[in-house]
């Protein structure tokens, strides 16, 4: 076989999958992130603090398809919530979600996906990141009780 194992930084001694750096969430740009170090099949539903950039096809939670800054009230540095999402949603009118089959990692029948954003805390993070949005799409339940991990992309055109 042979060969480099690239960025996933694979342990061969522990057998497991070792992330790069987190990231604030925030500062996320369009890409894979996965919720947490090592992998877990699921996260729960609550925005993560931290995220870990790794390639669309290792194991991740979150494909962020849109971030940058919008419009938001005079001397708020935060987007209003609502306003937040029809913007993502505006955003996400051409994603292309490719299919994900039984043989899929993780899969289940009742699976489906959804978008969402990440608004900057208030205080420094709203200091820092002044009208920032980051957009993302994950894989859940029916149910929308947590996210699921996907071992590929979800978005066509997402590295």
């Amino acid at each position: 076989m042979g060969g480099v194992i690239a960025a996933s930084h694979f342990s061969v001694a522990s057998g497991v999958e070792v992330r790069p750096r987190a990231i604030l969430y925030i500062a996320a740009e369009p890409g894979c992130y996965s919720a947490t170090y090592l992998t877990e099949r699921t996260v729960p539903m609550k925005a993560p603090k931290k995220l870990y950039p790794v390639s669309c096809y290792e194991k991740h939670h979150y494909e962020v398809y849109w971030s940058g800054q919008m419009k938001t009230q005079p001397g708020n540095p935060i987007p209003a919530s609502k306003a937040s999402l029809n913007h993502c949603a505006d955003k996400g009118k051409d994603l292309v979600i490719l299919s994900r089959g039984s043989s899929s990692y993780n899969f289940g029948p009742n699976e489906t996906t959804g978008t969402g954003n990440w608004l900057a805390d208030k205080g420094p993070e709203a200091k820092r990141f002044p009208k920032r949005v980051v957009c993302y799409i994950g894989l859940s339940t029916t149910d929308f009780r947590y996210f699921k991990e996907m071992s590929q992309p979800l978005l066509k055109d997402l590295q």
